[in-house]
């Protein structure tokens, strides 16, 4: 990352590979959430995908409890794989989705994260970025998920 070029110089890193969890930047929810990021911080959302994945983190929580109506951890861990798992409407945000839950429709979250899809025991794959160091700067090479 920077912090490493920084410490030891371009010169010294040039060329290497590198990998780091990355957002979907063409995705719904990053766009909304980028535009907010940069307004209040000055800096690029996608340098901090900590950020989206939190962000994601609120709105997954929000709609397992609306969806499991209830606060009992089991039933939030069945309502996270319900709601972030096909089928159901593709959502970016609580909003979205606590409406179409009101309703009794099945939701799809789409995170600014990527789509995060948890398996039966609740693990993710999230989206990875192969990098190269090119000048001093990172430079996305390829991005790797569970469905490249």
């Amino acid at each position: 990352n920077d912090q490493l070029v920084g410490l030891v110089g371009p010169n010294v890193v040039q060329g290497d590979i590198a990998f780091d969890l990355i957002p979907v930047a063409d995705a719904a929810a990053y766009k909304r959430l980028a535009g907010t990021y940069l307004a209040k911080t000055g800096k690029d959302l996608f340098n901090n995908v900590y950020a989206a994945h939190v962000y994601d983190s609120i709105h997954l929580l929000a709609l397992a409890i609306e969806k499991a109506q209830t606060l009992k951890p089991l039933e939030l861990g069945k309502a996270l794989i319900v709601i972030s798992n096909p089928p159901g409407q593709d959502v970016s945000s609580y909003q979205e989705g606590a409406a179409l839950l009101k309703q009794g429709k099945a939701v799809h979250y789409q995170g600014a994260s990527g789509p995060i899809e948890f398996n039966q025991t609740g693990d993710m794959s999230p989206y990875v970025g192969l990098f190269s160091i090119d000048n001093g700067k990172p430079v996305l090479k390829l991005t790797l998920s569970q469905r490249s």
